[in-house]
């Protein structure tokens, strides 16, 4: 059985778990300041990455979710980051519902 995973690493979505903004350009700017980013990507490495290249059973799909206005640079980052993790995939959509995403 293969197991599929879904990682919203900064997605700004249309409803779910986020703080409120007035605007979708203002939890855009709230999701992609560096400072926050910079807290994620840190997280990101130091609990989730380890934990994937531990598996031993490689039968499983993590997709990681991000907004299609995520930041090339940052981008790149997690690409660098995953790139030691086959199953581990990036796909970027577009702001929307967030139960649609992915």
């Amino acid at each position: 059985m293969q197991a599929i995973g879904l990682c919203r690493f900064s997605y700004p979505a249309l409803g779910g778990f986020q703080v409120e903004h007035d605007s979708i350009e203002a939890r855009i700017a709230y999701l992609y300041d560096d400072t926050r980013l910079e807290e994620r990507f840190r997280l990101f490495d130091t609990v989730a990455l380890p934990c994937l290249r531990a598996q031993t059973d490689a039968d499983f799909t993590l997709i990681i979710v991000v907004g299609d206005q995520f930041p090339a640079h940052h981008r790149q980052r997690l690409e660098q980051l995953i790139a030691a993790v086959p199953q581990a995939i990036i796909h970027s959509d577009e702001t929307g519902d967030e139960r649609r995403a992915g």
